[in-house]
């Protein structure tokens, strides 16, 4: 096994095994109906190469609606200092990233209106950086 694989495999694990299972993080910003967080959950972890499967939750006021379903990523929350170097819009209301094994996805989420709109972005370290693009679209309510 080349040393740079065995290096990203250790790196890879290493923050698996001290990743909280669940991570709900603190709010970036609210709407309307209330505060905006993202929520992950892993759902399961592949028996025969260790990887992650984690669901992707927008917290609105409590309320959890899925984003993405069985992505292999380990995710975490941008902090707003970050989202320039990530080309996450400054009016982004909350965004956050995965990582596994040389891929990841980045996402936001911006209002528009009455809607929320989320965007995606799925990265390769061995390929060009790629433009966001709209993956859902939530209705906003207000309570």
């Amino acid at each position: 096994m080349p040393m740079r694989t065995f290096v990203l495999l250790c790196a890879s694990v290493m923050a698996y095994c001290c990743c909280p299972r669940v991570l709900a993080e603190e709010p970036h910003s609210k709407t309307r109906s209330g505060a905006v967080a993202w929520e992950f959950k892993l759902t399961a972890t592949d028996k025969d190469t260790g990887y992650p499967h984690t669901d992707v939750y927008l917290k609105i006021a409590g309320k959890k609606t899925l984003v993405r379903k069985n992505v292999i990523a380990n995710f975490h929350t941008v902090n707003r200092s970050s989202f320039k170097d990530r080309k996450v819009p400054a009016s982004a209301l909350a965004a956050c990233a995965g990582w596994w094994a040389g891929q990841g996805v980045d996402l936001y989420v911006v209002r528009k209106g009455a809607k929320l709109l989320v965007y995606q972005r799925e990265l390769d370290e061995q390929a060009a950086i790629p433009s966001y693009r709209r993956i859902k679209t939530i209705a906003e309510h207000r309570n």
